[in-house]
This record gives C-alpha cells, sequence and structure tokens, in this order.
C-alpha cells in the first residue's frame, strides 16, 4: 500500500459575522477542512490574547513589571504592580509616569532618563515610599531598570522590575543585629572558642582562640580551616577527640 502523507496547517479566518475562527486543513491527497472543535479553538485564542508565556509569567508574578516609551509613558504594567501603584492596569496605559505620580516623578524620571540617554541600566536602586495600596505605611522597594534596545542599538523603551523587599530587609537586619551582639559576647568572654560548620567545612576561631596559641585571629599563618585545629591535638589524644567528635556510626566514611 502507498503511503500517504498528512499535512497540518493552521490559520484563521472570519465568517459573515466577522467572528474569528480558527481553521485545521487536513491534507489526505484531497483538499477536505475540517474546523477544529471548539474547546481547542478557545484554547488558541486565549493563547493569542496572551501574547506568549512570558507575558502571562510576568501578568501573574509578585514582582513588579512594567514597559515604558521613550516618553515615559506606560506600554505594559502588570497586575501586581498596577496594584500597588493603586490604579488598574487599563488606567496606566498610555499615560505618563508624571501624569499618575506627579510627586514621585521628581525622583525616578532622572533616571529613566539617564537609562535612555547612557543605554546602562541601573541595577538594585532601592527607595522607601508610601503607595496607595497600603497608605501610611512606608515599604522598601528595589528597582532595576533596563535599556530596551533596537538592533542598531538606539533605546527604544525601558524594562521596570519592582519588588517589595521590606520583610527580607528586616529579617536581613535581624540576623546581622544577632551576628553583631554574639561577635560581642565572643570577644567579652576570655573562653577560646571554635566553631566548625560540617556542611560547609567552614572553621571560625575566636580572637581569643587564636591568642591562648600564640596568634592572631588575622594571621595568615593560622587559616580557619579544620586542619589548622586538627594539627594542633596532642599525638596522644588525637584518636580519642575524634572518635567523641566523629563518631563512626555517625560518619563512616572517616
Amino acid at each position: 500500500m502507498a503511503s500517504r502523507v498528512i499535512n497540518w496547517s493552521l490559520k484563521n479566518w472570519s465568517d459573515t459575522t466577522n467572528k474569528s475562527k480558527t481553521e485545521v486543513s487536513l491534507n489526505k491527497n484531497s483538499n477536505s477542512k475540517k474546523l477544529v472543535p471548539k474547546t481547542l479553538e478557545v484554547q488558541f485564542e486565549e493563547l493569542k490574547a496572551r501574547g506568549s508565556a512570558l507575558a502571562y509569567g510576568l501578568s501573574v508574578a509578585t514582582v513588579g513589571f512594567c514597559y515604558l516609551d521613550t516618553d515615559l509613558r506606560y506600554i505594559y504594567i502588570n497586575e501586581w504592580l498596577a496594584e500597588i501603584n493603586g490604579f488598574t492596569v487599563e488606567e496606566h496605559i498610555g499615560r505618563s509616569v508624571r501624569e499618575l505620580f506627579p510627586d514621585l516623578a521628581v525622583g525616578i524620571e532622572p533616571q529613566f532618563q539617564k537609562v535612555i540617554e547612557t543605554g546602562n541600566p541601573i541595577i538594585k536602586g532601592r527607595v522607601y515610599a508610601e503607595t496607595p495600596f497600603r497608605p501610611g505605611v512606608k515599604r522598601l522597594f528595589e528597582h532595576n531598570y533596563f535599556a530596551d534596545k533596537s538592533a542598531d542599538g538606539i533605546v527604544q523603551g525601558i524594562s521596570c522590575f519592582v519588588e517589595d523587599i521590606t520583610d527580607r530587609d528586616t529579617a536581613e537586619q535581624k540576623l546581622k543585629a544577632n551576628e553583631i551582639r554574639y561577635d560581642l559576647a565572643v570577644r567579652a568572654t576570655t573562653d577560646g572558642i571554635w566553631d566548625w560548620n560540617m556542611i560547609t567545612n567552614r572553621e571560625y576561631f575566636s580572637p581569643r582562640w587564636c591568642e591562648i596559641i600564640g596568634y592572631t585571629s588575622d594571621d595568615p599563618d593560622l587559616p580557619h580551616s579544620y586542619d589548622s585545629w586538627a594539627s594542633r591535638i596532642h599525638p596522644d589524644y588525637y584518636d580519642s577527640v575524634m572518635e567523641a567528635l566523629l563518631p563512626r556510626s555517625k560518619f563512616p566514611h572517616y
């Protein structure tokens, strides 16, 4: 039996009511045509409206994204950032930053203009701001601005990413404060402290620990390593220390 070649093609067409439809041409050595089932047609139209997987991802992300033209007018903005700004997505489109945020424009317009003029991004800028989404509350936002360039290098717009980092920054500040308190406690004691992170294999020798054995904490002859500590165990006690520190039942590779 001769083999048959089946070719599929997907195209759009309009009927007399101008309703968009999708048609599949099925060639079996003939010109017969069949309409795509309604479920597939709906899926196809939704995919077209969405534009792309990237656009859809940006629309539902918990990070703000918008695209501005060189007149600083909104061409695109996702739901998250629109809500933070206190306007709908539709209310942003076609309007300038200054129209929507006259008070903020004084500070951010020069940054946008710098990106347009130089083509260089602004990375990890930070600002405390009160937004219509949470009136009376100042949150910390981190922003990144990137120039969108044409093939010949002309800046034709700006991609802006904005993230609310208030909670992350608060956690980092607490961690830093705890580290400072720990460091002060270590420096105040007369005990030498040795700390070994068995996951990263990183060592910490307190200044007092280094002093006890005749070094300073930044002495190049005393690297903060496991070997620096293990090599200073007295030979008579080495095996018993290793047994106590690293039980074979728990660490068979030792």
